[in-house]
């Protein structure tokens, strides 16, 4: 089966509120809405310094539960 697309990459932000949008495009296919299938599935989504989140996973630097449960809301949803 075809992965489908794959996206990686980071954002350089100002600390503002905000969002940021992910469109699908293509230069060699005609992508009509009713007719395509975007649906995507989050592996992973960091906001701020991702070795900052990872060392709080690995138990090197120690939060709360709660705050620990919360760092990446999105990861593994499929949308």
């Amino acid at each position: 089966e075809h992965p489908g697309c794959q996206l990686s990459g980071h954002l350089m932000l100002d600390r503002a509120p905000g969002n940021f949008h992910i469109l699908a495009r293509s230069k060699h296919h005609d992508l009509a809405p009713h007719l395509t299938n975007v649906s995507h599935m989050v592996n992973s989504l960091t906001i701020g310094d991702p070795m900052a989140g990872m060392r709080i996973i690995n138990g090197e630097v120690q939060v709360p539960d709660e705050v620990k449960a919360r760092l990446s809301p999105m990861d593994g949803n499929v949308y």
